[in-house]
């Protein structure tokens, strides 16, 4: 298959309007519990770094990325670079919701984190998250 144009997008986290808020993604059962007025609850004994691209902007990479696909079949890291450790995207979305929030004992020592390095495709394409993540969520909060 000569002259095939390709671009790898690798897909980070998100949050928007069809985020699940009922499986394995911290941010939708975060937002869940907010939105029936419950507490959330933290279940990590360790220290958790995310990050989150609102789901308008994934959009607007994704078509860029195709729009630019080439026969070099480039990979580009798709998110944000704005990392939050997980209790404290808990009590942003609490103070939201006007809820509480409690967690698990902590060990510091213990880290995960996925936060992708998005600069190749903010220097080759210009481009950019457009929302704060606090923004993100209030958005994706009026849709549901």
């Amino acid at each position: 298959m000569k002259n095939l144009n390709v671009v790898i997008a690798r897909c980070f986290s998100f949050v928007g309007r069809y985020l699940p808020r009922d499986q394995h993604f911290a941010i939708g059962n975060f937002i869940l519990d907010g939105l029936k007025g419950k507490d959330i609850f933290v279940k990590s004994e360790k220290s958790v770094y995310r990050s989150y691209m609102y789901a308008d902007d994934l959009v607007i990479w994704l078509i860029t990325l195709a729009e630019n696909a080439n026969s070099n079949c480039s990979v580009y890291n798709i998110g944000s670079d704005k990392e939050i450790e997980i209790r404290k995207l808990a009590n942003t979305i609490a103070e939201i919701f006007d809820v509480n929030v409690t967690s698990e004992k902590i060990d510091h020592n213990l880290v995960d984190r996925y936060i992708p390095s998005i600069k190749k495709a903010k220097i080759q394409f210009n481009l950019s998250n457009t929302l704060s993540l606090k923004e993100s969520i209030i958005l994706t909060t009026r849709f549901l």
